[in-house]
């Protein structure tokens, strides 16, 4: 959407509602009579909110595309989806595996990714139901907005909980962004909702059922974004801890039968069950997979606090290097080291993509900036603040690229502001003029018509999509190779200058029964082995920096022959 229209569209709001304020009144009208109706059913609301969410997703996703991997964490949450979905908690090391290592995935012990296993579970759903993971992700993130608005409604009275909802519903990054790609926030946004909707419900009426939401919250943020969720989690167990001891406590007794036994009924199993993933993965319970990806590949941990390397980096001490034959190792290091960097924003950039993220458009930002001030009015409110710059200096403390999701966690209190802000602003007035309606109104339409401008123009900005070329590239090859008799092996080579957010090398889980299996160039004997093991297979190469990448014979390229010529090391 033009930078300019979301002014001109304030503007004319503004104007309309000083001239005439009927109109604008109007705009609200099928709001307030949804507000009506949720009134005395929070679970009403909370179905019509995952429905419409879900609609809304399975439409964009329909009419668009459904997306194909672009980046590491896409392939490497797939690759995880794919071992679920299989029944199976991690794979074995392949025979092979030097020709099949990539970014965010181990082969030592095991072969899985290096992530928490939550968003693997969630494309694994959806690939186990529908054949297609993203599936999966729209469910999450329809399960996510509900719980927003239940949340909301423990917070804000009820008709401004329905408006909270739609700002998180209609929000275009939630449904274009995370909803069209494999690596969004959607199951830590669902376990901040239930964590902080629980929260104020406890305090209200102890009830075994929130515990048991706010216990459900705190795993799955264990699960998908530990390090936020644990910080996330902080302020909330002293809010709790300062409760049970103080004036209001409900009584140790209530306190044992309704929250901590509950809660105590999903932790402990939950936590143990992670213990068991973590030995499966890596052959100790309490070490994790991201933390045995670092050991092997990386001396310091890219994200630099939640995990860092048990061993002491030295000069004898040598990590694998992805790129060791086609790249010198030792510039291939220095390459990867720099386009990692390379991908750091500065700290304004970052607060900017945050911004742009939660409330969708630069102007609701400003329009929430304009009712900060109700913000310090209550502690609740202060609560909300204080808990959401402590994640957000955490995120920004890690010297990484600061992607949005990883605010999830923090997700709906972003949104509570937002509607704490607006609740302020809703009540200005110009010569009882309703300025204030005009504006909320008008939060909700930009809201909705920069979902619609991202979702109808249905491409990626020109520089991201000729970046990404070679992802289209690599899924048509994929798709031609599917229709192909038989079985492939792709082998995949790289120039000197390549970039190492291109990358080809990723496969299912079991790399075996695949009927197309990518592989990097190697050594000559150890392609040689490669050869001996896969014979059942139609031999290609690839170059992948080519402009245009073909897919040629292996038999037929000048590899070939230096294959041949060179003897065995």
């Amino acid at each position: 959407m033009n930078n300019l229209l979301p002014l001109i569209i304030v503007c004319c709001a503004i104007a309309i509602a000083i001239c005439s304020p009927h109109p604008t009144v109007s705009i609200l009208k099928p709001f307030r009579w949804l507000m009506r109706r949720f009134k005395d059913s929070v679970t009403r609301g909370v179905l019509f909110f995952f429905c419409l969410t879900l609609l809304l997703e399975i439409g964009i996703g329909l009419c668009i595309r459904i997306p194909a991997p672009m980046v590491h964490d896409e392939f490497a949450y797939l690759l995880a989806a794919d071992t679920f979905a299989s029944g199976k908690l991690t794979n074995p090391t392949h025979p092979q595996w030097e020709h099949f290592e990539s970014f965010h995935i181990i082969h030592q012990p095991t072969y899985q990714a290096k992530y928490p296993p939550a968003q693997g579970l969630l494309l694994a759903l959806g690939q186990a139901t529908t054949g297609y993971p993203i599936a999966g992700a729209w469910l999450g993130m329809a399960a996510a907005c509900a719980a927003i608005f239940w949340m909301l409604c423990g917070w804000v009275p009820r008709r401004w909980a329905v408006y909270g909802g739609f700002l998180a519903t209609l929000n275009a990054s939630f449904l274009t962004g995370w909803g069209l790609s494999y690596w969004g926030g959607q199951v830590a946004l669902l376990g901040g909702a239930l964590l902080f909707g629980a929260l104020p419900r406890l305090k209200q009426t102890p009830r075994s059922s929130t515990s048991l939401a706010l216990a459900i919250g705190l795993v799955l943020l264990a699960n998908s974004r530990p390090y936020e969720g644990l910080l996330a989690a902080i302020p909330v167990a002293l809010v709790l801890l300062i409760w049970l001891i103080g004036r209001n406590s409900p009584g140790w007794r209530v306190a044992q039968l309704r929250c901590v036994l509950p809660m105590l009924l999903v932790l402990l199993p939950a936590f143990l069950w992670m213990g068991y993933y973590n030995f499966l993965v890596t052959g100790n319970a309490l070490k994790f997979p991201y933390q045995a990806w670092i050991e092997q590949y990386w001396p310091h941990s890219l994200d630099g606090i939640l995990v860092s390397s048990e061993e002491t980096p030295d000069a004898e001490k040598r990590f694998r290097t992805i790129y060791s034959y086609d790249l010198d190792a030792s510039p291939a290091n220095q390459l990867i080291q720099h386009e990692f960097d390379s991908t750091r924003f500065s700290l304004p950039v970052k607060l900017l993509k945050f911004d742009l993220v939660y409330t969708g458009s630069y102007m609701v930002g400003l329009i929430c900036l304009l009712g900060a001030g109700a913000l310090f009015r209550n502690r609740a409110n202060l609560f909300a603040v204080g808990t959401s710059a402590l994640v957000i200096a955490g995120v920004l403390a890690q010297d990484t690229s600061g992607h949005p999701h990883y605010l999830a966690p923090i997700g709906c209190l972003l949104i509570l502001l937002q509607v704490q802000c607006l609740r302020y602003v809703a009540v200005w007035k110009h010569h009882w003029r309703p300025v204030g309606t005009a504006l909320i109104a008008t939060v909700l339409l930009l809201t909705a018509l920069t979902t619609i401008a991202s979702a109808a123009s249905g491409t990626l900005p020109a520089a991201v999509a000729e970046f990404h070329q070679w992802a289209r590239a690599r899924q048509q090859i994929l798709e031609r190779l599917k229709s192909t008799p038989g079985k492939h092996l792709v082998l995949v080579y790289y120039h000197q200058n390549h970039s190492v957010h291109k990358e080809w090398i990723y496969n299912r889980a079991d790399i075996d029964g695949a009927k197309v299996v990518w592989a990097r160039v190697l050594e000559p004997d150890k392609n040689q082995l490669l050869f001996d093991y896969f014979q059942d297979r139609t031999v290609w190469i690839v170059d992948g920096d080519a402009v245009s990448p073909e897919l040629q014979h292996y038999s037929d390229h000048p590899h070939h022959k230096e294959q041949k010529e060179q003897p065995p090391r």
